[in-house]
């Protein structure tokens, strides 16, 4: 085997691994500097906005078991004391 053929064959495949190591870090840096940047604006509380999300995970509550009824009385309550502050 010739001398460029043994430099390719040894070092290559490591210098494809540290260049897909490398592209996956600045990957994961930009989306978390991203996120860090657009964070602030839209969970601020003095946005100007009232921007409340609850959510619900009820499993089978629509089965016929009553479990609907529950969760609509929650969202009831919710709306309830909304009105009130």
């Amino acid at each position: 085997m010739s001398l460029p053929t043994l430099l390719l064959l040894f070092l290559l495949p490591p210098l494809l691994v540290l260049l897909f190591l490398l592209l996956v870090r600045i990957h994961f840096w930009y989306i978390r500097r991203r996120a860090l940047q657009t964070t602030p604006e839209r969970f601020s509380p003095s946005s100007g906005k009232n921007d409340t999300t609850i959510a619900f995970y009820h499993p089978h509550c629509s089965a016929g078991g009553g479990g609907e009824r529950v969760l609509w009385k929650i969202v009831e309550v919710l709306g309830a004391m909304r009105d009130e502050t």
